[in-house]
């Protein structure tokens, strides 16, 4: 008998050990960031689904094992593409999406039954308090180029990155 304890949790979109990587395929962990969705009382009626359709939602996206980090706005229908192109090993949504089952964004996930991990998103860092985090800091003059949902979501995915660091030690 052996006492054995866990030394790191892996997941699909942290996976960085070349042996088990395909060299030529990115290696992304996506956040998204749906405007609002805590404050909508979501249903399945028609207006509700136009209006979830052109939600804005904000992206972020990251290969660890190459460092390349990028944000951006898009609207709900438009996720199924970039979902497409992207190709994310794994998604990670806020937790109080948890109470919002029927909201499409789980519909678009599900048709590629991506993974889906959910944190704690109640802080949000502003751009410049994600320089720890990146290879240089974000140019001063850029930073009022991020639109909050994308602010919200890279917050989301360098603050999940950050917990997982720290708890590898």
């Amino acid at each position: 008998m052996h006492d054995r304890k866990v030394s790191r949790i892996i997941t699909p979109g942290t996976l960085i050990d070349e042996n088990f990587m395909d060299p030529f395929v990115s290696n992304y962990v996506l956040a998204i960031h749906p405007a609002g969705v805590c404050e909508m009382d979501i249903t399945r009626n028609e207006s509700d689904a136009a209006q979830q359709s052109s939600m804005i939602i904000g992206l972020a996206w990251l290969d660890l094992s190459t460092g390349h980090f990028f944000t951006q706005s898009t609207t709900l229908s438009a996720l199924p593409s970039f979902l497409a192109r992207t190709g994310p090993r794994e998604v990670v949504l806020d937790e109080d999406l948890k109470a919002f089952k029927n909201h499409g964004l789980f519909a678009v996930l599900a048709d590629d039954h991506h993974l889906i991990s959910y944190v704690d998103n109640s802080v949000v860092n502003s751009v410049r308090e994600w320089s720890d985090m990146l290879e240089s800091p974000v140019p001063e003059r850029n930073v009022g180029e991020f639109g909050p949902d994308e602010v919200a979501a890279g917050s989301a995915l360098l603050n999940t990155l950050r917990q997982d660091c720290r708890a590898q030690g």
